[in-house]
């Protein structure tokens, strides 16, 4: 089955709630609204490019863009930090790759864009108000998706229809459908969570599984502004499945609840895209039990963009895990548990069609390698991704235990400290918990100049000296690592280089901080 046959409309109808927008499209009308997209292109499906939105436009954009089979490149939202120029030197490079010669937006970015040569700009309602229907060919679909650069240059992953749908399927199997499921998301569409596990997946499971159901999209933006309005939807729309980070769950803890929350509904809350914080889970089961929150709705999981999305997941309805394991012995790869020690959530088992292994000798850390039937092929530049055996090797490092997957970091989380291993997360993942210190805006690195250098961002940002925080943060560090940093700056609300989904992109703030691009709010030390 193609995916544009998954997403069809069938006789059990969707029902879309744009909250920003204020609407409530079905899929049939943006299906239909889709079906100008192929007399837009005319003639040869050439590849196109576009900035994902959570909007209207944007999904019947690409509804259409799946139906008529063309080549889309997803080109992510500028992340947070981001410099204007290379972000525009990034998006012609990859237009370049693909051929690509037509970028399409949101109408409010059109303004906003340089002129890039041999690029031409549309809006998605510009796109949408072509009439009538070319030549469809569903087959041929693809998606190339670019991943957020969280450690490198950001890269086209090359995704064929049959990989979508392949782990769309595995992804609906994993969540045990149940008729009445709904879904509510505010994750962004320019990110693979939010694009094929909370709106390709939640079109095809109301469609087919579940006879109906209601598909509710924020924006990041409105999550942001106010974290309480993802619960308030979840509750207003009885919604059974939404998917966070873990800084979504911070920043909701640290807000006010919603007056008459009700989210006794929901029974899956997957978790992913940044590590997972054991503690944040248990606190957020903790505060909102009154609202009928039940701690088995923390589906935990593990995915990447060259897997299409999900690898593995915690089963809904299946306790959530974790591990406490010694540091030292972490720090040389070897898995001692140890009570109090560094703390590691299981990411669950692999869905179906999908496999992962270690390398390295059993029970030690090794780099997470994974093989199935939606991982992908090549990248956009043309080099093969994958092994002889069918396996890619990830950046990421983890470990095995009773078949379940733990994630322990990135390759590049290993930072030395005096010929001493301290990892990243440890310490980001304790300063993001101090009241002062905004969720999940916290960086650690090993800098040129400065040695171990901790970077955060401010909750009040006001102004003023930031020493008495920046006491708290060395506390803080030293009490979980033994090791002090030589370097604390506190840096301005949103001024953290971070993907849209919130991931660390640890080299551009090293060499941000490095190069003294980085504004430091007074009070920061040990700056040079």
């Amino acid at each position: 089955m193609t995916l544009a046959a998954l997403l069809a409309p069938t006789q059990h109808e969707v029902r879309l709630h744009f909250l920003d927008e204020g609407i409530t499209p079905t899929l049939s009308d943006l299906w239909k609204f889709g079906e100008s997209v192929s007399r837009w292109i005319g003639g040869p499906k050439e590849p196109l490019a576009a900035v994902l939105s959570n909007t209207s436009s944007c999904v019947a954009f690409l509804l259409g863009v799946i139906q008529c089979g063309a080549e889309l490149s997803s080109i992510p939202a500028p992340p947070r930090g981001a410099d204007f120029d290379w972000y525009a030197s990034f998006v012609a490079e990859a237009c370049r790759q693909r051929g690509a010669s037509r970028l399409v937006v949101d109408d409010a970015y059109l303004p906003l864009l340089p002129e890039l040569p041999g690029i031409s700009y549309s809006s998605f309602g510009q796109v949408l108000n072509a009439r009538g229907r070319g030549p469809t060919n569903p087959a041929s679909f693809q998606l190339i998706q670019f991943t957020s650069g969280s450690t490198a240059d950001p890269r086209g992953v090359v995704l064929g229809q049959d990989r979508i749908s392949a782990n769309v399927d595995s992804i609906l199997t994993s969540l045990e459908l149940e008729p009445g499921d709904g879904t509510c998301s505010w994750l962004p569409l320019s990110h693979d969570m939010g694009l094929i596990g909370m709106l390709l997946s939640a079109i095809s499971g109301c469609s087919h599984r579940t006879q109906g159901g209601d598909v509710v999209i924020l924006t990041p933006e409105q999550f942001l502004r106010d974290p309480g309005c993802w619960l308030a939807a979840c509750s207003e729309f009885r919604s059974t499945i939404t998917a966070v980070p873990n800084f979504g769950f911070e920043m909701a803890l640290r807000r006010k609840p919603p007056v008459g929350l009700d989210l006794s509904a929901l029974r899956v809350c997957i978790t992913g895209a940044e590590p997972i914080n054991a503690e944040t889970l248990d606190r957020f089961s903790d505060a909102f039990h009154q609202a009928g929150y039940l701690d088995t709705s923390h589906c935990p999981a593990y995915g990447l963009a060259e897997a299409t999305l999900a690898v593995t997941m915690t089963r809904p309805k299946e306790p959530w895990s974790s591990i406490d394991l010694n540091r030292d012995r972490l720090a040389a790869h070897k898995v001692q548990e140890e009570a109090g020690g560094l703390s590691f959530v299981s990411a669950g088992t692999p869905l179906e069609g999908m496999a992962f292994e270690i390398d390295g000798p059993p029970g030690e850390v090794g780099r997470i390698s994974i093989r199935g039937s939606s991982v992908l092929d090549a990248y956009s530049d043309g080099s093969i991704a994958i092994d002889g055996d069918g396996w890619f090797h990830t950046s990421d490092l983890g470990f095995t235990k009773d078949g379940q997957l733990f994630v322990v970091g990135r390759q590049d989380d290993v930072l030395f400290v005096g010929g001493i291993k301290v990892f990243a997360l440890d310490i980001e993942r304790h300063v993001g918990l101090l009241a002062g210190v905004r969720p999940g805006r916290v960086i650690a690195l090993t800098s040129a100049t400065a040695g171990l250098t901790v970077l955060a961002e401010a909750v009040d940002d006001s102004g003023g000296d930031y020493g008495a925080l920046v006491s708290e943060i060395r506390h803080c560090v030293v009490s979980r690592t033994g090791t002090s940093p030589r370097a604390i700056g506190i840096v301005p609300k949103g001024s953290l280089p971070m993907t849209a989904s919130g991931k660390i992109r640890r080299r551009v703030a090293q060499e941000s901080f490095d190069d003294h691009s980085l504004e430091l709010r007074a009070g920061s030390t040990g700056i040079e």
